[in-house]
């Protein structure tokens, strides 16, 4: 079943800046002036609804198999090449930070089928676009990170 999803942007005073709307009325402010923004670059927006996205996901799997989550945050670096035409992402790094009592295992699998399945944002990048992860569970790092399939973007481990 197809979907329909829309939103409207506006240009506001300043030279870059837009006020995008959904049709809820929630609204994101949006502005490309380094010096003085009035809001986060259109990128930023891309990698905040890319963390909104999988950690949707990775917060209902976990629920479902009755985990606690006290504290959950992600932080998302993107790499561009500005000497392109367009300046698109070439690369993000996903940084997954838990807190609660959850198993190790069942947060790698939440993570795994965020990323290879069911977050819609990932899967709309192009797939010239590398994405590599790290995750800490309690204040460890974990290592030995599950591989990732292939699938629209190319996925690597940190």
């Amino acid at each position: 079943m197809i979907q329909k999803i829309k939103v409207r942007a506006e240009k506001q005073q300043g030279v870059h800046h837009f006020i995008g709307t959904n049709k809820n009325g929630h609204q994101v402010s949006m502005d490309c002036c380094e010096s003085d923004s009035k809001g986060t670059s259109p990128l930023e927006t891309l990698l905040m609804s890319v963390a909104g996205c999988s950690g949707v996901d990775v917060v209902d799997f976990l629920h479902e198999e009755d985990g606690v989550i006290r504290d959950f945050s992600i932080e998302i670096e993107g790499w561009r090449d500005k000497s392109q035409v367009p300046a698109a992402l070439r690369g993000i790094s996903i940084l997954y930070s838990i807190q609660g009592e959850v198993r190790e295992s069942k947060v790698l699998r939440a993570i795994k089928l965020s990323l290879e399945k069911y977050c819609a944002a990932i899967q709309s990048l192009d797939n010239q676009v590398n994405v590599d992860f790290g995750v800490t569970l309690n204040g460890e790092v974990l290592k030995n990170l599950p591989e990732l399939s292939e699938l629209t973007v190319s996925f690597s481990k940190k």
